[in-house]
């Protein structure tokens, strides 16, 4: 199979589960933020974590997701969903993709192998952290090599 081109639309700003959020598949995109001080803009500090899902709203009011996320913050920070509510028989492929080329930290699986074949992502929308436009290519765990810093 030939890469691939996806374009993706991301949503963001939801806080914990204050708006109402979709009941349909797609991807999760998870930050820890914080107030700027005498704002009421918000800091982005890090993206924490990436999830397909056949069901946005229920993930995202997932108690032990957001437990196991916590464990990410400080005690100044709190979480930030984005979405992208998405339909494809390639979400499992397009969420790898996103996990292996920007690591997130709470991340496991995929973040350094992508079983597919290359793939291409073109992101619109609010997206702190993710690059508008990156491929990923087929990598195994063992195919990654450490470069020692002398």
């Amino acid at each position: 199979m030939a890469s691939m081109v996806f374009e993706v639309e991301i949503n963001g700003g939801w806080y914990e589960t204050g708006k109402v959020l979709p009941d349909a598949s797609g991807l999760i995109f998870v930050y820890a933020v914080s107030k700027k001080s005498n704002s009421t803009l918000t800091d982005f500090k890090k993206l924490l974590f990436i999830k397909e899902t056949g069901n946005i709203k229920a993930s995202v009011i997932d108690d032990d997701l957001k437990k196991y996320l916590q464990k990410f913050l400080t005690s100044t920070q709190k979480l930030c969903f984005h979405i992208s509510t998405f339909q494809s028989k390639f979400l499992s492929r397009i969420a790898a993709a996103y996990i292996n080329f920007h690591k997130p930290v709470a991340n496991n699986e995929f973040k350094y192998e992508f079983p597919f074949h290359p793939t291409i992502i073109e992101s619109v929308g609010e997206a702190p952290f993710i690059k508008p436009l990156f491929s990923v290519v087929n990598s195994k765990k063992s195919d990654v090599k450490e470069l020692a810093v002398t």
